[in-house]
C-alpha cells in the first residue's frame, strides 16, 4: 500500500520543472501557438 501511495505522489512531481531567468517556454494548444511563459516554475505535460 505504501508503494502504491509512494508512485501516485513521485509521477505528478516529476512534471515540475523551473525555468530559469533567461528561458522562455511556448505555450501550444492544438497545433496553434496560445501564450509565452516565462520564468518559474511549470508543470510540463509530456
Amino acid at each position: 500500500m505504501l508503494i502504491i501511495i509512494a508512485v501516485i505522489v513521485v509521477i505528478p512531481l516529476s512534471g515540475l520543472r523551473v525555468a530559469q531567468e533567461y528561458q522562455r517556454r511556448v505555450v501550444f494548444r492544438l497545433g496553434r501557438y496560445i501564450a509565452l511563459r516565462g520564468p518559474g516554475l511549470y508543470w510540463r505535460w509530456v
